[in-house]
């Protein structure tokens, strides 16, 4: 109905929303307050994609999950700093810059850059080299991608 969704846009996002439907019986009025909360989400600079109030009062489990990631990226990433840089673009250069070290590492972005492991077992080797055995894990990745193309 909206309702549990407008409280807690109400308190991450610190606005008043007041005029919504207090008890929303019809799907219309449920609909037209995740619409308020929506907005007010957007209007506050979380990315929605593909993810309409509809979506949400019709219990679509898939598009609630991705709203609620995107109150986390929101929240959890945009207070990231590294240098002049914020969020995403900071955590990237934050990558790049505790893996410059290994030569075999190039992050570029959060997509192929981690597709084998390797760059995520440099950040695990850069902070707590006790843990990975780095030569070892490079030479079983090269490994792995050598025989999964020669199938």
């Amino acid at each position: 109905d909206g309702l549990k969704l407008l409280r807690l846009v109400e308190i991450i996002f610190k606005v008043n929303v007041t005029t919504y439907d207090k008890n929303p019986k019809m799907r219309i009025q449920k609909i037209n307050n995740v619409t308020l909360a929506l907005n007010s989400m957007i209007s506050k600079g979380v990315k929605l994609l593909n993810i309409q109030a509809e979506d949400i009062v019709d219990g679509n489990l898939k598009l609630i999950l991705g709203l609620i990631w995107s109150v986390i990226l929101y929240n959890d990433i945009s207070t990231i700093k590294h240098g002049n840089l914020r969020g995403k673009e900071a955590l990237l250069s934050w990558c790049q810059q505790c893996t410059r070290g290994y030569s075999e590492i190039r992050i570029e972005n959060f997509h192929k850059s981690w597709s084998t492991g390797l760059a995520f077992c440099a950040l695990i080797h850069r902070f707590k080299p006790e843990l990975i055995d780095f030569s070892l894990i490079n030479q079983v990745i090269n490994i792995i991608f050598f025989f999964s193309f020669n199938d």
